[in-house]
C-alpha cells in the first residue's frame, strides 16, 4: 500500500515551512509526488502568494527539485478548500505545521481539525518539539476502543512503508491498575498480532503509566527515538481502565516526531456545514 501524493499546506508565515523536512522525507520514502498548497483569502492575493511560495521553496530546497504548487482563492473555508483538493487525488497524505499560523490560520485546533472532520485524514501534524533525527520506530497508541483502532491499519501501513518497527502503546492513567492485567488480556495482544500480520514483523507492546496519556505517549516516543506516532483523533475508555481519550492534540504538542492523525469514519461530522467528504481518501494499492 502507498500514498500517491504528499500535500504540504502552507500559510504565508515563515513557521509553516517547519513542516517541509517532514513532507519531503515522506514524499521520498513513499515514492509520492510532493505538492505545496496555499489558500488565499482573495483572488487578487493568488499571484503574490504563489510568488512567495516559490521563493520560499528556493530558500529551503534545492532548485532542481520541482514540487507542484497549488494556490486557491478561498471560496468557502480554508479547511473545506484543502479537503476538496485532497479528495481529488486518492491516497493523499496531508502535512501541516502545528504552529504555522498566519493569515489562513493553519494550526491544530482550527484548520487541521476541520480538515480532519471533513476527510477523516490522514493528516501528519508537525509539532513544536519535532526533532530532525529519528530511529525507525513507529508508535501506535490504542485504548481498547473501536475508535482508537481506526489508526491500527494505517499505522501498520505506515510502518511498512517507512521500514519502521511498530509499537502498540497504551497508557494506564490510574496507578492502581496493574500492567500485568492489561498484558494478560486478549485485546492488546490481538492488536499487536494483527499489526504483525499486516507488516510481516513483530509488533512490540508497551504499557505506560502517566496522569496524562498524551504526554505519556509523547515521552515514550522520545525515549525510543520514534520516527512517527499514528493515532486516532478520538478515543474512548477501553479495557481495564486503559484510556487514551481525545488526546491527539496533546500528543502533537509534546511529541518529538510527526504525528499522523486519523479520524474514525464511525464518528459523525463535526464541521458546522456539510463536509466535502465523509470517507478517508483511499490508499492506492502499489
Amino acid at each position: 500500500m502507498m500514498f500517491n501524493r504528499v500535500l504540504l499546506a502552507l500559510d504565508r508565515s515563515s513557521s509553516a515551512w517547519r513542516a517541509l523536512p517532514t513532507a519531503t522525507d515522506l514524499a521520498d520514502r513513499l515514492g509520492a509526488q510532493l505538492e505545496l498548497i496555499h489558500v488565499a483569502h482573495y483572488p487578487w492575493e493568488v499571484e503574490d502568494a504563489r510568488a512567495e511560495i516559490e521563493a520560499g521553496w528556493r530558500d529551503h530546497q534545492l532548485p532542481t527539485i520541482a514540487p507542484e504548487i497549488t494556490v486557491y482563492a478561498k471560496s468557502e473555508s480554508t479547511a473545506r478548500t484543502i479537503a476538496q483538493h485532497m479528495a481529488e487525488v486518492p491516497g493523499t497524505l496531508l502535512v501541516m505545521d502545528n504552529y504555522g499560523r498566519g493569515r489562513t490560520e493553519i494550526m491544530l485546533g482550527s484548520v487541521t481539525l476541520d480538515v480532519l472532520a471533513a476527510t477523516h485524514g490522514p493528516i501528519v501534524a508537525v509539532g513544536h518539539h519535532v526533532a530532525a533525527a529519528h530511529r525507525d520506530e513507529l508508535v501506535i497508541p490504542v485504548d481498547g476502543s473501536t475508535y482508537s483502532e481506526a489508526a491500527v491499519t494505517l499505522g501498520a501501513a505506515m510502518a511498512t512503508a517507512l521500514g519502521a518497527r511498530p509499537w502498540v502503546v497504551t497508557n494506564l492513567e490510574h496507578t492502581n491498575v496493574r500492567a500485568g492485567n492489561v498484558l494478560e488480556s486478549d485485546e492488546p495482544h490481538r492488536i499487536a498480532n494483527h499489526i504483525a500480520a499486516l507488516t510481516g514483523r513483530e509488533a512490540e507492546l508497551e504499557v505506560l503509566h502517566g496522569p496524562h496519556s498524551g504526554i505519556a505517549v509523547a515521552d515514550f516516543a522520545a525515549s525510543i527515538g520514534a520516527r512517527m506516532i499514528v493515532c486516532s483523533s478520538h478515543g474512548r475508555t477501553g479495557w481495564a481502565r486503559v484510556r487514551l481519550g481525545s488526546v491527539g492534540a496533546e500528543i502533537v504538542r509534546h511529541a518529538p516526531c510527526p504525528v499522523t492523525l486519523v479520524r474514525p469514519p464511525a464518528l459523525p461530522p463535526i464541521m458546522r456545514d456539510e463536509p466535502a467528504s465523509m470517507t478517508m481518501p483511499p490508499i492506492a494499492e502499489s
